[in-house]
């Protein structure tokens, strides 16, 4: 399983939201900051990205360029957790604050089962073509 990455300003709610998906069996990335946190969603690719639009300089429109600048991030998910869903657009899911920790799990099962869903697609484009005969 690829990792999560929490992208949260206030300690307690990054800790509570470390809490919640480690118990869950997701292993976490962490970071506070946007510097931290782009430099994170390069070096360890993880499977989603949970952030919040209040975090300071980890915008999400800074989090979707990376994501579309990067080929190797194309696959990444964007989970969002805001109070105005208003301000939000792009992101791959908007969990409107407040939110409950089924309410997460299940964006992060959503995610994963596109991922998955994503991955079989492109695995049967890129098999080869075999007619009645064997042949390519």
């Amino acid at each position: 399983m690829s990792h999560v990455l929490i992208i949260e300003d206030d300690r307690r709610a990054r800790r509570v939201l470390m809490r919640i998906l480690g118990d869950a069996g997701y292993p976490i990335l962490e970071a506070r900051d946007g510097r931290t946190a782009l430099d994170l969603l390069r070096d360890r690719r993880p499977e989603v990205v949970v952030l919040s639009p209040m975090a300071p300089g980890a915008s999400v429109r800074e989090v979707l360029v990376a994501r579309m600048s990067d080929p190797a991030l194309a696959g990444v998910a964007v989970v969002v957790t805001s109070g105005r869903p208003e301000d939000v657009e792009g992101v791959d899911i908007l969990l409107k604050k407040p939110f409950t920790t089924d309410d997460l799990l299940a964006a992060l099962a959503r995610c994963r089962e596109r991922a998955h869903a994503s991955a079989t697609r492109a695995a049967r484009v890129e098999e080869p073509r075999v007619d009645a005969d064997g042949c390519r």
